[in-house]
């Protein structure tokens, strides 16, 4: 491989902005020859492509134009943390802004129904303690998943949550999946009863 060839075959591509049939009369070379100079011109790094945002469009920016496009209250933009982008996982920026946030939004709220996931769980874990603002009644929004896993376990995340927020919270222990013609049990017709009248 001649990386002479793949530097000067990218220069009067990518700088000199020659086409690839321009290019190929000058090298002697095809159209499809070319294109896989260019091609090993990226993967020897001599050419290495970057796609920036416009600098106009800051994430307050962004994030009004979400809000508007989708009919959303409000919508929070995330900067990923040097971790997320090398896992390509935003949990932990997503977990740390939602326990900033969260505390301030759900001080005036009655009741707070809560799913689960890694994410809402990581969310939990960062909020600090005793940021008690009110008597906020936290709620499970799905069942049991029957699996030891923390970040699916919803009852352990409200009450965390409640905990932390100085609220309470309802266990609300019924499965997440269940057979359509298994009926509910009496126990589990008076949770349901009882979750209707929070």
């Amino acid at each position: 491989m001649d990386l002479t060839q793949l530097y000067r075959v990218a220069k009067l591509y990518y700088l000199d902005g020659m086409n690839q049939a321009e290019i190929g009369r000058i090298e002697n070379l095809s159209r499809s020859q070319i294109f896989r100079l260019l091609e090993q011109s990226r993967q020897q790094g001599i050419v290495r492509i970057e796609v920036n945002p416009p600098d106009q469009i800051s994430d307050e920016n962004l994030s009004e134009l979400l809000a508007n496009a989708m009919s959303l209250q409000k919508v929070l933009i995330v900067s990923a943390e040097e971790d997320d982008l090398y896992d390509h996982n935003p949990t932990k920026s997503i977990a740390a802004t939602a326990a900033a946030y969260l505390p301030k939004e759900l001080k005036n709220c009655h009741v707070v129904g809560m799913g689960w996931g890694r994410t809402v769980y990581e969310s939990t874990l960062r909020i600090r303690s005793g940021m008690c603002e009110s008597e906020t009644l936290f709620v499970p929004m799905v069942g049991a998943s029957g699996t030891s896993n923390p970040s699916l376990q919803t009852n352990a995340i409200i009450d965390r949550m409640a905990q932390k927020l100085c609220g309470r919270s309802y266990f609300f222990s019924m499965q997440l999946f269940r057979e359509r013609a298994v009926p509910l049990t009496r126990l589990e017709v008076q949770r349901v009863h009882n979750m209707q009248r929070l």
